[in-house]
């Protein structure tokens, strides 16, 4: 989808801050020089300016975020006045002064403090400045609890997406980072969350909670500085232009890339092969704890039981494997990274499974390792990097803000050949 399609995407529409200060259609590319006397004239050279706007205003809603899955139980705290209503908004209860609600999941539908209030889904919606807490967190927005296919209950955050963005960014960033990476990291959240709301179909929800998605903690992952990241980039979010139409950018990025990122297209399917995801081979992130980690060793036993537990209902071949001889890398990406591994047992069956899906079975920190064998050990040696290594290294953009770069030509470094508009 477009951003000239997205009128149609339900939800309020949010201010449009400085939106009439530049023409509606100017474009800046991020990897030109930013003083370039036609650009200053529209921008200034401190950074500080706006960057154009997207082709119209656009209708944004709540993100959906799945905070907690396949649960019978769940304690939820409201913090002030509140309504619980059904998908029609049919007032179910009504409270003027918060308190506990104790949801189950019963045999007729969702139990409230003991009493059946809905068949499939419920809303809890503060009516004022109140909060909802979920399992000692703290949320803005309102809770959604529905029975998920598996018949268990699905608990979905709907916040509002500034505030999202700014939860994100603690929840993702240490607090002593630079401010202009916490505008990047502002950016590139935002950039992400829009992909998934406008290009993926999840029915229920947009993202997780966890890593997996973003680390998204609610109030407790707020503080002055995210907020100020936010507020200085809202709206704001990178695009590339495809086939004539301009395309909000997935925006993935990793802790630590430990030497140079990796074409996202490398792990996941479905990416056109476009320049801002190619990857880049810059070395930023030496300082990264993680930039280099320890060997390590599995036996060929526990390798093979993590292999299974983690992948082998949905790949035969290894399901079928039985005990492991070897462990090899048959392909690697152009960036040093293992992207393809053969699996071989005592009696010569194969089975290939990608690094990625390696590193996820063995909690590796990463894919960018070299493979030992010694009798029944297989060791991870030569580690380098924390995360997939695609897009944004958010070390290396901590010390590229330190070396004075501000937060546009970083998301220009790792993002090369897109865009910096605002979406709203």
């Amino acid at each position: 989808m477009n951003l000239a399609e997205l009128s149609s995407v339900s939800g309020r529409t949010v201010g449009l801050g400085l939106e009439h200060s530049l023409k509606k259609n100017r474009r800046i590319s991020l990897p030109l020089p930013f003083c370039l006397a036609v650009l200053g004239m529209l921008t200034g050279c401190n950074g500080s300016a706006q960057p154009p706007r997207a082709n119209r205003a656009i209708p944004v809603r709540p993100v959906r975020v799945k905070l907690l899955e396949d649960i019978k139980l769940l304690d939820v705290a409201v913090s002030g006045a509140y309504v619980i209503t059904d998908d029609q908004n049919n007032i179910l209860r009504r409270s003027s002064s918060g308190g506990l609600l104790k949801l189950r999941r019963a045999d007729g539908g969702i139990l409230v403090n003991g009493r059946l209030l809905a068949r499939k889904s419920l809303y809890i919606k503060p009516t004022s400045f109140a909060l909802i807490q979920v399992a000692g967190r703290k949320y803005r927005g309102y809770l959604r609890m529905l029975i998920n296919r598996h018949g268990s209950l699905l608990a979905i955050n709907h916040v509002p997406l500034e505030r999202y963005v700014a939860s994100v960014v603690g929840g993702e960033l240490p607090a002593y980072f630079h401010p202009q990476a916490f505008r990047v990291q502002a950016v590139a959240a935002r950039s992400y969350v829009l992909h998934r709301m406008l290009n993926t179909n999840r029915g229920d929800w947009d993202v997780s909670a966890g890593p997996a998605s973003q680390v998204y903690a609610g109030l407790s992952s707020e503080t002055n500085m995210t907020k100020r990241a936010q507020r200085s980039t809202r709206g704001q979010v990178l695009v590339y232009r495809s086939g004539g139409r301009e395309q909000v950018l997935c925006t993935f990025y990793s802790s630590t890339c430990g030497g140079g990122t990796q074409a996202v297209w490398n792990l996941k399917k479905g990416f056109a092969h476009i320049e801002p995801l190619a990857g880049v081979k810059i070395n930023y992130c030496q300082a990264s704890p993680r930039y280099t980690w320890k060997k390590q060793v599995w036996s060929k036993k526990d390798l093979r039981r993590a292999l299974l537990k983690k992948f082998g209902s949905s790949n035969t071949s290894l399901a079928r494997l039985g005990p492991i001889k070897s462990l090899q890398v048959s392909r690697w990406t152009d960036r040093k990274r293992a992207r393809q591994i053969t699996v071989v047992d005592r009696r010569g069956h194969k089975a290939v499974i990608s690094g990625e899906q390696l590193r996820l079975a063995l909690q590796l920190p990463s894919t960018w390792f070299r493979i030992e064998e010694h009798r029944d050990q297989v060791w991870f040696t030569h580690g380098r990097g924390w995360g997939h290594g695609m897009g944004m290294c958010q070390f290396g953009a901590e010390k590229m803000a330190q070396l004075g770069h501000n937060y546009r030509k970083i998301l220009a470094t790792y993002y090369p050949g897109s865009e910096l508009v605002r979406f709203y």
